[in-house]
């Protein structure tokens, strides 16, 4: 997806964790590795994100103009959901390396979030993902966390809730701070 978007790739400065594009050390850096995969920065403008909000980036169109070019770009069908995903995928191999405080620790994160609606959250979602929060969505899939101190900083967070496929238990959470 990124080399389609911003051509070939550094390969002075890429590695196998990291694409990087650009002149010098490369100002825009798209992870590929294990970790963070699928996600890009650029520290020319101090932006980053999803593919999606790359595409968003490099071609200035909103999040369904985005959809439509990802689709374009993998010769994929554009999905019908309303709801983008912006998270890695879980492998089924990774399940058993679960580790029991960072579950206990999501869990505490998710209980203590509150309904989304009316705050920046929704602004965000509304705004950028032309997205609406319904009721069966909010409290139930989508949280707005106050702030807290998480990775080196404080800040307000939207909190989506993962269930196990097989037993529908919630199996973890994922933190975003909307911008």
């Amino acid at each position: 997806m990124a080399i389609a978007l911003l051509g070939p790739a550094n390969r002075k400065h890429s590695t196998r964790q990291q694409l990087r594009f650009g002149r010098d050390k490369g100002s825009l850096s798209v992870e590929i590795g294990r970790k963070n995969a699928g996600t890009w920065f650029d520290w020319a403008t101090d932006d980053g994100g999803d593919m999606f909000q790359l595409i968003q980036h490099v071609r200035g169109c909103d999040f369904t103009e985005a959809r439509r070019i990802a689709a374009e770009l993998t010769g994929t069908a554009a999905s019908s959901s309303q709801y983008a995903p912006r998270s890695r995928l879980i492998r089924a191999d990774e399940t058993a390396r679960v580790d029991l405080g960072t579950t206990k620790y999501g869990g505490m994160i998710w209980s203590q979030s509150v309904d989304p609606r009316n705050t920046i959250v929704e602004t965000y979602l509304r705004r950028d993902r032309h997205l609406e929060i319904t009721d069966d969505i909010a409290r139930a899939v989508i949280r707005y966390h106050p702030p807290f101190y998480c990775c080196g900083r404080t800040a307000a967070a939207m909190v989506a809730l993962f269930r196990d496929l097989k037993t529908n238990e919630p199996c973890g959470v994922e933190r975003d701070v909307p911008r």
